[in-house]
């Protein structure tokens, strides 16, 4: 059975009236909130009323493959949307672009290059939606240089994410870039960083902001849509942290990388070097140039198990490094690899699956997993506070009943700490953000 339309809740309504009414739009909504149908709604009633003629929507690959296709089957009254999915091998990707009667086409990312290179000029399209719009945030990506050129030729235009500003108030330079052509941020990187910010260090890698952020927030606010946040409304959530001691060897180990910057035939070449040994010697292991992984420890592994034999039910375990996926399909017999399979998600939210494994980057954004269980687990914290919301957002979000609780497991004294402290210190940013929105009235935001 297809749903209706007319389930669509206020706020996604006038959500669908903001994309309609306005050519640019930063979509800020929370995960689960229902981007995909507020937007595949506007779409199909700007396709309807001849405003829009075809529409390009760019998507994180396993979004593109599971998520958009199925949303526009789901729901009724989306006859104007003809979709094609353009993420296969390039012949099953120009039979996609070049069917005329698809007016709307699905790529991932990683291949704007080829559509773009292969299309030239006259690509055809006057609409462009960005999903996850933080993942063309750094304007040196190939992607993102490959989409700058043609962005004056799209006529409406909108980014859609529930992290704009996860990692830093930076972020918005290059995602305002694509939706309002340099209007209200410029077009020069270097121009905006020294209006809004001021250098800490004198090679200039590191900038804070010269007020709160205000002043660069109120520049933005008319082209930010904030859908109204509905965590307030879901099942509370609970964090630990699971600490576990280092022996004694991989403590000797862990000490003399942290200190020299090397270890044995391991050499950290720079700080960012290092800072991802120390994380792979706090798992329990190091990676070398030539031959297998060093083993140092089974702590975090071990501290593994015991998290998940105590897990009530359904338990989604978060790796990092391959290393720690191939010792965890070890010690978890029962574990599932979220891989390219769509059908491990359906056996996942049946409540099929007892442990399910999943990387961040591969399960982070767009999918649904809050059906089959309520906790998770990170082996190894991750530098990226977009990365670690979203993914935890794959299980607190609507429609999930049950409280949920997210474990860290921790080593003690190592750089596992300081990122729990970075990942901490981003959180204020999405604050700043909703608070600036917040305190705006409403005619403000519609205008």
């Amino acid at each position: 059975m297809r749903l209706s339309l007319d389930l669509l809740s206020s706020d996604q309504q006038q959500a669908v009236d903001r994309l309609y009414s306005h050519d640019a739009t930063l979509l800020y909504a929370g995960c689960g909130i229902g981007k995909t149908i507020i937007s595949l709604t506007a779409i199909n009633e700007l396709l309807r009323d001849g405003i829009l003629k075809r529409v390009l929507i760019v998507a994180p690959l396993k979004v593109a493959n599971n998520v958009w296709l199925q949303e526009s089957k789901k729901w009724e009254g989306l006859e104007h949307v003809r979709m094609g999915i353009a993420t296969g091998t390039p012949k099953q990707r120009t039979a996609m672009v070049d069917n005329q009667n698809n007016n709307v086409i699905v790529i991932n990312f990683e291949n704007l290059p080829w559509l773009f290179t292969r299309m030239g000029k006259a690509h055809g399209f006057d609409g462009l939606l960005i999903d996850e719009l933080t993942k063309l945030k750094a304007v040196g990506g190939r992607q993102f240089k490959s989409l700058r050129p043609k962005l004056p030729t799209f006529m409406w235009k909108v980014g859609m994410t529930a992290t704009p500003v996860s990692e830093d108030l930076q972020s918005l330079f290059g995602m305002c870039l694509i939706l309002d052509n340099g209007k209200r941020l410029g077009t020069r990187k270097d121009a905006f960083l020294n209006k809004y910010f001021y250098p800490t260090d004198y090679m200039q890698y590191n900038w804070e902001s010269r007020d709160d952020g205000s002043a660069l927030l109120t520049v933005v606010a008319d082209l930010i849509y904030q859908v109204p946040d509905y965590r307030h409304t879901l099942p509370p959530i609970t964090y630990t942290n699971r600490m576990v001691k280092l022996p004694p060897d991989a403590r000797k180990a862990y000490d003399t990388l942290a200190k020299d910057g090397l270890l044995d035939d391991v050499i950290a070449s720079n700080a960012a070097v290092l800072s991802g040994k120390l994380l792979q010697a706090a798992s329990g292991f190091l990676y070398r140039d030539d031959g297998p992984p060093t083993p140092l420890h089974d702590e975090k592994i071990n501290a593994c198990v015991q998290l998940v034999k105590q897990c009530s039910g359904p338990v989604v375990v978060c790796y990092w490094f391959t290393q720690d996926k191939e010792r965890l399909l070890q010690a978890i017999p029962n574990a599932v690899l979220l891989g390219k399979d769509p059908a491990t998600i359906g056996l996942w939210n049946a409540g099929k699956i007892p442990v399910l494994l999943v990387h961040p980057k591969s399960a982070g954004h767009g999918i649904q997993l809050e059906q089959g269980g309520c906790e998770m687990i990170f082996l190894t914290p991750m530098w990226s506070n977009d990365l670690t919301i979203q993914t935890i957002a794959r299980i607190w979000r609507q429609n999930q009943t049950k409280p949920c609780q997210i474990h860290n497991i921790i080593a003690q004294d190592t750089v596992d700490e300081l990122v729990i402290q970075r990942l901490e210190d981003k959180a204020q940013f999405d604050q700043l953000l909703r608070k600036h929105l917040n305190n705006r009235q409403p005619q403000e935001i519609m205008k």
